[in-house]
């Protein structure tokens, strides 16, 4: 299990309220952990056995934004 300790330069949180959810309504009560997201990401790299990847350094993250479905 990855956690973030700290965050520098990225949001720790992401607020979604507003945003649309994939049928076009509103979110009303989204709030994302992106840190901690991060950190789950670089815990499947890692390793949890004998991988021997004792650290993962990210650099250069972006936010993904996103990208137009078609319509159904």
């Amino acid at each position: 299990m990855g956690i973030a300790l700290g965050a520098a330069g990225i949001p720790s949180l992401k607020d979604l309220r507003g945003k649309p959810d994939l049928h076009g309504r509103p979110l009303q009560f989204t709030e994302t952990g992106f840190a901690d997201e991060i950190a789950a990401a670089a815990s499947l790299l890692m390793g949890q056995a004998d991988e021997g990847n004792p650290v993962v350094l990210v650099s250069a993250s972006s936010s993904p934004t996103r990208r137009s479905r078609p319509a159904p």
